[in-house]
């Protein structure tokens, strides 16, 4: 019998929960029930059985009666549904499955109380599986960096980072590896500790050239960049500079040409759309 490939053994477990969740043999939790979150949930649950969880108690007793919070969903969008909705956490042990979406993202939106609970709930619920498909626990990991930086827990924070490149390794989880090194990087840097910025964005950005993570080569190339020009070691900052500008160009390249692809889809629309009518 010959082994399984990595990409067949996630196409097995994909296939695996996919079908537990059919039979409802498990449930599926969706945690936060904002104007993205409840109309998920709701669509889910229309073929699955779902928790729908949020902190927010006087939300919760809203969609209880049918009501949605936000105004999006009619009444009878409540009805013949197999959810539970809960503010309760305990209830999330239920689940095998979860799908996270609290307000986007929450450590950037200077709100980090709310960014922490939310993504330790979450990482603990996620700790009870083995399951290292569903969820990604290096990105975890540097969220909840974030949001301790943004409360000055640096040691936290620190603690955090180093723990999202172990998950990252563990999965070989390229992208995150050089995002976890990176903001670890920052992060020395604003202590003023040069060899160990320097040794993080270094790795980050050899990262993310291997791999083509054109952001993370443009922010790791700028940090290095900063760090050479702060030791006066000038000829090496322009080189990185040079890189990062190279990197940006290209980000921003892409960006226009997305842009500009939309601009002609959009017309070609209204052209359609005009000519229908004068038809």
């Amino acid at each position: 019998m010959k082994n399984l490939t990595s990409t067949q053994k996630n196409s097995t477990a994909e296939a695996d929960i996919f079908e537990r969740l059919s039979s409802k043999k498990t449930k599926l939790a969706l945690v936060g029930l904002g104007y993205v979150g409840l109309p998920l949930a709701i669509e889910f649950s229309k073929r699955f059985s779902v928790i729908g969880f949020d902190v927010n108690e006087s939300r919760i007793k809203m969609m209880n009666l049918g009501i949605d919070p936000s105004k999006e969903l009619h009444a009878n969008a409540f009805l013949g549904n197999d959810i539970v909705f809960t503010s309760n956490a305990e209830m999330l042990k239920e689940a095998s499955f979860f799908i996270v979406a609290v307000p986007t993202p929450v450590d950037l939106m200077n709100k980090p109380d709310s960014a922490l609970y939310n993504l330790n709930l979450f990482y603990q619920a996620a700790s009870k599986t083995d399951d290292r498909i569903t969820f990604v626990w290096p990105e975890m990991q540097f969220r909840i960096g974030n949001a301790y930086k943004l409360k000055d827990d640096t040691a936290k924070a620190i603690a955090s980072y180093k723990q999202g490149i172990i998950e990252a390794n563990t999965d070989h989880d390229l992208r995150n590896l050089s995002m976890n090194n990176l903001l670890l990087a920052k992060i020395y840097n604003e202590y003023n500790h040069f060899d160990s910025s320097i040794k993080f964005a270094g790795i980050a950005y050899l990262v993310a050239k291997n791999v083509g993570f054109l952001n993370g080569v443009q922010e790791s190339a700028f940090l290095i960049s900063e760090l050479y020009n702060q030791t006066k070691k000038y000829d090496s900052a322009f080189k990185y500079l040079e890189i990062s500008n190279v990197a940006k160009d290209s980000i921003t390249g892409k960006k226009r040409l997305n842009e500009l692809q939309q601009t002609i889809l959009n017309e070609l629309e209204q052209n359609r759309n005009n000519e229908n009518l004068t038809i």
